[in-house]
């Protein structure tokens, strides 16, 4: 069974859509996690590239909503995209263009912008990401864990009805395209060990400690301050 994350869809519909499969067709499904095409899958993609306290993010996105969010310092961006259109079923030759004010990148820059300024705790930016019914599932729980808090992947699989899947739920937590719009950040070892993250451990603490100083109500200028208690290790501008 395949499910989509789709446009404004709240995270408790698509995780409905697997819950109570056997739990070997769950591990079956987490060994094929990487994002399959959509319905309506668009013939071109849009891009815009977002300066953030942690370095420059890729937007991707196409006429339905966001489809990838990717730190430009981590990945060859131009092998990103052509994931994004084998995952969308998308022609190789299918257009990509620098569009800083379509709709969906420009609402995704200005939420980034509120986030990083403490001032946005949710987006509603419309996503387009679709993948095993596993996938869309583990995606989904990981936007119904609150801003500042976090769990572990033993209680994400729990969650998610397949008790004993912590690692299926790990490796689907990787295949996340959307990392901090879908805040697979905020899952953590059982330990309290903070690992697994394709930007990087340290971009995974800096958001953690990022929305727990929101939390104290710590502005976020004077963290972002030489000195101010976590130094700021990620150029403003890539």
């Amino acid at each position: 069974m395949e499910a989509i994350l789709t446009l404004g869809e709240e995270p408790a519909q698509a995780a409905a859509k697997t819950r109570g499969a056997p739990d070997a067709k769950w591990r079956q499904r987490a060994d094929a996690n990487v994002p399959r095409a959509t319905q309506g899958a668009a013939s071109g993609l849009f891009t815009r590239h977002i300066s953030t306290p942690m370095g420059a993010i890729l937007a991707v996105g196409d006429d339905r909503g966001l489809l990838m969010l990717t730190f430009t310092q981590s990945v060859d961006t131009d092998g990103a995209i052509n994931y994004v259109r084998r995952s969308h079923a998308m022609h190789s030759d299918s257009t990509v263009t620098e569009s800083p004010d379509q709709m969906h990148l420009k609402t995704a820059a200005a939420e980034l912008a509120e986030y990083f300024a403490g001032k946005r705790r949710q987006f509603t930016v419309p996503l387009a990401i679709g993948g095993s019914g596993f996938a869309c599932s583990a995606w989904a729980y990981l936007r119904t864990v609150p801003f500042g808090q976090t769990r572990s992947y033993g209680q994400q699989a729990q969650a998610m009805g397949v008790p004993g899947a912590a690692r299926a739920a790990g490796r689907a937590n990787g295949a996340n395209l959307l990392p901090i719009i879908v805040p697979c950040h905020r899952i953590i070892a059982g330990s309290g060990a903070i690992s697994g993250y394709n930007g990087g451990v340290a971009r995974k603490q800096w958001l953690l400690e990022h929305e727990a100083r929101v939390l104290k109500n710590v502005r976020a200028d004077d963290w972002n301050r030489p000195n101010a208690g976590f130094i700021n290790q990620f150029p403003a501008h890539d």
